[in-house]
């Protein structure tokens, strides 16, 4: 609200909260087990002691997973701190919310005791490279991996190019850790595929072998940018991007194919897509809600240097 971070009223994120048991029981399982529904309380910073204990209460009562944002920016940090006396992991911790039931994403701000409490609870990260990066910051990746926590990989924002987040995973990592060999390509993809599956409690989900869900993405490595391909996973990881993704199968069945949606209008639905984006820009910088510095579409018209 006016630019400012402010906390919802208790009773309000309650009723969200009741929102997401009522989603849970509409929808969980649809589509022959695919779809999944987590409990999702926003943060401990946004979201009050109360719901977040409510939260764990019900995941242990009825058996639900949960997912929230944690150590994500310093604003964070300060107000549970005000609210503790302690760091984000630590209070989670105390009000034992944590466990492995429970995805953790971006997870920048944290130190030693906090990753050891993470691992010890069996805590999932969710590593979101790119997103980060836009920041001007970095999460840490190889610490959890090095402390025995599992990380997935995914994209949080405009782009959602799966590839460059492992391109990035890597060379971030590279960069936190001032080394060549850490992290390698190959344990990134791992994060991306299985890490991913064991985050989300989905054992037929992140590999292929039988009886798995049969989801598949095929890249072309045959690109001259690419070239040459002495390993296919490195080349994969630091060579290749979304654009050259050929097919996907869902359930073995086609969707991508030969990089293209067979029956949609691609031009078409970028066009309405744009336009609602635009719209959306335009609604919060007419409510100045937008920080300084934002960069607004060329077909904004609130007046802001593009």
């Amino acid at each position: 609200q006016d630019g400012q971070l402010r906390s919802q009223p208790a009773g309000d994120v309650g009723a969200a909260l009741a929102a997401g048991l009522a989603l849970h029981a509409a929808h969980d399982g649809a589509f022959d087990g695919r779809l999944r529904v987590h409990l999702s309380p926003h943060g401990p910073d946004t979201v009050p002691d109360e719901i977040l204990r409510e939260t764990r209460r019900l995941c242990d009562e009825r058996g639900l997973r949960a997912h929230l944002h944690l150590c994500q920016h310093k604003a964070e940090l300060a107000a549970i701190e005000a609210r503790a006396g302690k760091s984000p992991v630590a209070y989670l911790h105390e009000i034992g919310f944590l466990g492995p039931d429970v995805m953790a994403t971006h997870v920048t701000y944290v130190n030693d005791d906090d990753i050891a409490r993470l691992a010890a609870t069996g805590t999932h990260v969710v590593h979101a490279s790119y997103r980060k990066a836009k920041e001007g910051i970095t999460s840490p990746f190889w610490e959890f991996l090095s402390r025995g926590v599992n990380v997935a990989i995914a994209t949080d924002s405009f782009s959602h190019d799966m590839v460059l987040d492992l391109k990035l995973a890597c060379l971030l990592g590279k960069i936190r850790e001032h080394a060549v060999d850490r992290p390698d390509a190959e344990r990134a993809l791992v994060c991306a595929t299985h890490g991913a599956a064991r985050a989300l409690g989905r054992a037929d989900l992140g590999h292929l072998e039988a009886g798995a869900r049969g989801d598949v993405t095929v890249i072309a490595l045959d690109s001259v940018f690419a070239a040459p391909v002495f390993n296919p996973l490195r080349a994969l990881v630091y060579y290749a991007s979304a654009s050259d993704i050929r097919h996907t199968l869902v359930e073995g069945r086609p969707v991508l194919r030969d990089g293209g949606f067979p029956g949609v209008d691609v031009a078409a639905l970028r066009a309405r897509v744009t336009k609602a984006c635009e719209k959306l820009w335009q609604l919060a910088a007419d409510r100045g809600v937008l920080p300084p510095g934002s960069h607004y579409p060329p077909g904004c018209a609130c007046g802001a240097p593009h």
